[in-house]
């Protein structure tokens, strides 16, 4: 089978985040936003769309990214995506949404192992737009999506990046040196990032210097997932612009010319509320997109949001209301490309 049949773009860039082992409940039932806000869609409840692709005015899908099986917490959502494409204005808004993000009295990234549902109707809570459609991925699937499929991406790197402390796969769990006596000491003493410190050998140094950087599956995945870098805000942004070249990489591989081919390879993987059906619809309205504006916006401390604590975990909240963090977005995504 043709590799490029085997990544829909399910928005161009969006579908890479698609590739997943995970098995999703089928018995969610759609959910009621809060007052003032519209129905949450479920997979059983497919959100309806014109007869014309012309007549789409917008879509909002869902990403979200997951350790999988084997990794700590591999059920919790580390990645959380809306992309907002406005196909009457030409624009793809990237809304990046931090998953210690605090609502309905627990972290947003747990949300997504329970219910997709529940994710939903929170991200639309937060953002003011309801998802239509989500889309995920695990580390292992992402890794595939870049390397095998597409055989490597080409990422514009805006700042130099290096992270002395990403961690080396396989090794997680390596003494460094260590007797079991002193690991249970230095347990006790240290917690987070400077217990990791403590053993050096788990880790390896990530860099990579700014401008246009090829990379292939492994070494994206480090980019979009190292923390200890930089700060969550540059963390979203390294995301958008793994998307941005996954989405070049698509468009010139023309993936979007035969959706029903690629469906039959997709679905073969991936549990999602997106059928054959919308796959085709979404397909045929997504190619005019190439060139649409794209706008990043990441839901930070830098913004809208400040630091809290609940039960002494480490969360994040609005710094006034729910209602002020849907304004910055929506101001956000009015930006009007400039003529410069």
């Amino acid at each position: 089978m043709n590799r490029r049949l085997l990544l829909f773009a399910a928005g161009g860039f969006m579908i890479a985040v698609g590739l997943s082992w995970w098995w999703w409940p089928k018995s969610a039932a759609p959910l009621i936003n809060p007052a003032g806000m519209e129905k949450v869609l479920s997979a059983q409840d497919p959100a309806p769309l014109p007869e014309a692709v012309t007549d789409l005015d917008k879509l909002n899908l869902l990403l979200v990214g997951q350790g999988g099986p084997g990794h700590e917490g591999g059920e919790l959502t580390d990645a959380i995506i809306l992309v907002h494409i406005d196909f009457k204005q030409a624009k793809i808004g990237l809304i990046s949404i931090p998953r210690d993000l605090w609502i309905e009295n627990r972290k947003i990234n747990t949300l997504f192992g329970s219910d997709y549902g529940l994710l939903k109707n929170a991200v639309a809570t937060v953002t003011g737009q309801t998802p239509n459609y989500f889309l995920a991925v695990d580390f292992v699937g992402f890794q595939r999506a870049m390397g095998y499929v597409l055989e490597g991406i080409e990422v514009e790197v805006v700042q130099d990046f290096n992270d002395p402390w990403y961690p080396t796969e396989g090794k997680q769990l390596e003494p460094c040196g260590h007797t079991p006596e002193e690991i249970a000491e230095l347990t006790g003493k240290y917690t987070d990032f400077e217990l990791q410190k403590q053993f050096p050998c788990r880790y390896e140094r990530v860099h990579f210097d700014r401008g246009k950087v090829f990379m292939n599956g492994a070494e994206a995945l480090k980019y979009v997932r190292s923390r200890h870098s930089s700060s969550d805000f540059d963390r979203s942004r390294r995301q958008h612009e793994v998307l941005v070249g996954i989405k070049n990489k698509l468009f010139s591989l023309q993936t979007l010319d035969d959706v029903p081919k690629f469906f039959a390879a997709f679905n073969e993987h991936v549990r999602s509320d997106i059928n054959i059906e919308i796959a085709k619809y979404l397909g045929a309205a997504l190619k005019s997109t190439q060139d649409y504006q794209t706008i990043s916006i990441s839901l930070s401390t830098e913004n809208v949001l400040k630091q809290g604590k609940v039960g002494g975990a480490f969360v994040v909240v609005p710094k006034k209301t729910w209602s002020e963090v849907r304004d910055y977005i929506w101001t956000s995504l009015s930006t009007v490309r400039s003529n410069s």
